[in-house]
């Protein structure tokens, strides 16, 4: 890799440093304090990010380094239309999260070490959303993004292992030895 590429650190600058758990989010709107007032940016955080699917919950993924929220990035944008596509996470410390059961689950991603990392969260009731919107708020977290250019460096680290996310191989990944 060329000039410093590969001493780009995803993580550089995150309010919270791994280990820690991420959450992908659609976009990170709804933390500008030009656009809403607290109380309507912690409804719409509890809405849009920690928003629940039909059996209740969201995904999560605890990452140990920046060479996971690599990965776990990777594993996502295998799914879309390019690898190197924006995404947004939003950093969230553990016992942040100690209304909510989290249940090891594998996700259906091609990455091993993604599946290995993700985990549901489950909430059993709206106010449980609210009040992490509003912790996380009162703790000014920011969503971090993982940009084109770091998921460029990214791919080329993930293509040197054999990562499935960008490789189509059915040799083993260096994760999985």
């Amino acid at each position: 890799m060329e000039g410093g590429e590969a001493d780009i650190d995803v993580c550089k600058g995150w309010a919270v440093a791994p280990p820690c758990y991420v959450r992908k989010i659609p976009r990170p709107g709804a933390w500008s304090p030009q656009v809403n007032s607290e109380e309507e940016r912690v409804q719409k955080i509890a809405e849009d990010v920690f928003s629940l699917d039909d059996d209740r919950t969201f995904s999560l993924f605890h990452v140990e380094n920046s060479s996971d929220v690599e990965r776990v990035s990777l594993a996502i944008n295998s799914t879309r239309s390019k690898l190197d596509e924006d995404i947004y996470y939003l950093a969230i410390k553990t016992d942040e999260l100690s209304e909510i059961q989290l249940d090891k689950a594998k996700a259906e991603m091609v990455c091993t070490l993604a599946n290995d990392r993700h985990w549901n969260a489950m909430i059993d009731d709206r106010g449980k959303s609210v009040r992490l919107a509003e912790i996380l708020l009162r703790a000014k977290r920011v969503p971090m993004k993982l940009t084109k250019a770091m998921a460029r460096v990214a791919i080329q680290r993930a293509r040197a292992d054999g990562c499935h996310s960008v490789v189509n191989s059915s040799a083993a990944c260096k994760c999985e030895s």
